[in-house]
């Protein structure tokens, strides 16, 4: 009888224990889900909290001076809403997969003077994005894999580059596109 209660009692213990991690475990991956991604301290994360259990995560880096490249982000399971990189910041060129951590829904990179997009750029946010502005920079060619496979992309702005040319691909598979503004750039034909 004593060694059965004994192992009830230690049976007891391990179940406890475990839900005890168990809970632990959840507490930490929510944390990490709803963790802000930003690494460059003079970006900041924003919330506003919807009815339950929605919470919107915005992004935005602001002041950021002189960069080559768009800066480095965490990973992030959570979607962002939007993210915004302005006011006081150029950016030269938009490297591949730059957005691909940070999950955003909405990118606005308008009057940046970026003047180099490179390939893929977007990759990583192919079943997210639904808005890019990329207004009133400098960018005179577009990648034809720019925008690939971003299936729910719905309003692009280019207005206010040098765009001169387009591969014929570059717009090719999106289906969802609604507005597409290339105003003031050196397109002659489309």
């Amino acid at each position: 009888m004593c060694i059965f209660v004994a192992v009830a009692v230690y049976a007891y213990e391990l179940i406890r224990e475990s839900t005890i991690m168990l809970q632990l475990l959840l507490l930490l991956t929510v944390a990490v889900t709803t963790a802000c991604p930003v690494l460059d301290s003079r970006c900041s994360c924003h919330y506003v909290d919807q009815p339950q259990p929605i919470r919107l995560q915005f992004i935005t880096c602001l002041n950021m001076g002189l960069l080559q490249q768009v800066p480095a982000f965490d990973v992030s399971y959570a979607e962002t809403e939007m993210l915004l990189i302005s006011l006081n910041t150029t950016i030269i060129r938009l490297q591949s997969q730059a957005f691909a951590y940070v999950k955003a829904k909405r990118l606005t990179l308008r009057g940046l003077g970026v003047t180099i997009v490179d390939h893929l750029v977007f990759s990583g946010l192919e079943q997210i994005v639904i808005s890019i502005d990329l207004g009133d920079n400098n960018i005179s060619h577009l990648p034809y894999d720019t925008f690939f496979r971003l299936t729910r992309l719905t309003s692009i702005k280019l207005d206010g580059n040098r765009i001169a040319t387009l591969d014929q691909s570059t717009f090719h598979t999106m289906s969802q596109l609604l507005h597409l503004n290339l105003a003031n750039n050196l397109l002659q034909q489309l």
